[in-house]
């Protein structure tokens, strides 16, 4: 990002640990250090996400809602560019971006449903094994086919045969309580 200059079942604001530890057989450990936030418009928070990236020196990197809510411009990919990174970008919505280093040489992934506010890579970790990445953003106004497309897209995701499956977002679902994994919603809630 030269403008001068994980999935642990909790809520971002409560995890510390910003390591994702992959156990790979027969070759040891491969650990992704990731990064995952909600920038509500990056183009106000540059330098705020080149001193965590300085701090952290994440692999990965996930970010939703990179648009602006109400904007008379248009971000564009360029715009999203990070020395040393291959970025993954949507820009339907609100946009996400998924962030890797370019020594991991990640590659696009489109699973056979997929929604447009997600991205997904897969990264190669040892000559058998494969993680898949994605960064998904679910509008707290999505419509129950928007809902069941997010579904649909995860689903078509974990039933390919992948290894190592990393899936980093905003779902915008205060009905589910991370802390004691209950969902207080009725049933048919996209929760």
């Amino acid at each position: 990002m030269d403008h001068s200059a994980g999935s642990s079942g909790k809520p971002a604001e409560d995890r510390t640990d910003n390591q994702l530890r992959i156990n790979v057989q027969k070759t040891g450990n491969t650990t992704l250090k990731c990064l995952y936030t909600n920038v509500d418009s990056i183009s106000n928070k540059w330098d705020e996400l080149g001193v965590r990236i300085a701090e952290i020196d994440p692999d990965v990197i996930g970010l939703t809602e990179i648009k602006p809510k109400n904007s008379v411009w248009q971000l564009t990919e360029q715009e999203l560019y990070i020395d040393g990174y291959t970025s993954f970008v949507s820009l339907a919505g609100r946009g996400v971006v998924l962030y890797v280093k370019d020594c991991h040489r990640a590659v696009d992934f489109v699973p056979e449903k997929c929604s447009s506010t997600s991205v997904w890579c897969t990264i190669k970790i040892s000559l058998r094994e494969t993680i898949v990445v994605g960064v998904v953003y679910r509008s707290p106004s999505s419509t129950d086919a928007d809902n069941s497309l997010i579904e649909a897209t995860i689903e078509s995701v974990m039933n390919c045969e992948f290894q190592h499956f990393l899936l980093m977002g905003d779902f915008n679902l205060p009905e589910i309580d991370w802390i004691s994994c209950v969902v207080n919603a009725p049933d048919g809630h996209p929760a």
